[in-house]
């Protein structure tokens, strides 16, 4: 979990002025639950974060052991985290709407076309999150349990 203390100058700025603006139109104040980086470099995450703010974007996954000793817990619904571009850029904020902790084997159609990277297709997302966490897998890849999380991105809204 990150707190406001954390983040980068810009990142704080950007995540006050969603606060102010939940506060102002009679929210209350939001907690942060994380900053959300896609990929694992710099190229990855200014796509990751394009396809966000496009919307095509609105699921994830990481798998359970990523949680294991960082200190944070699972996402859960609700949860509103700081998306990052490859430059340590703030780019929006996504609210957690459900999540999911599942074999690799059971991740549907549908979660794969939205996850809005290659051609939408499962196969295709099988492979390549496969290939992504090979170093991780238990003795049955597709029987390796996988965090789905679905959001949807809250600030700045869409034009």
């Amino acid at each position: 979990m990150h707190t406001e203390t954390a983040l980068a100058p810009g990142a704080l700025a950007f995540w006050q002025r969603y606060v102010a603006n939940e506060i102002a139109t009679g929210h209350p104040a939001p907690r942060l639950y994380d900053t959300m980086m896609i990929g694992g470099d710099a190229a990855s995450a200014d796509i990751g974060a394009q396809l966000i703010l496009s919307g095509r974007k609105t699921t994830t996954s990481a798998l359970p052991s990523d949680f294991d000793g960082s200190g944070q817990r699972p996402p859960r619904p609700g949860d509103l985290s700081l998306v990052l571009d490859g430059h340590d850029d703030p780019v929006c904020i996504v609210r957690t709407v459900s999540v999911k902790t599942q074999p690799f084997r059971d991740v549907d159609e549908a979660f794969a076309l939205d996850y809005g990277e290659w051609d939408g297709t499962l196969a295709t997302w099988r492979d390549r999150m496969l290939a992504h966490y090979a170093d991780r897998l238990v003795e049955n890849p597709l029987d390796t349990p996988l965090v789905c999380k679905r959001f949807t991105r809250v600030w700045p809204l869409p034009a």
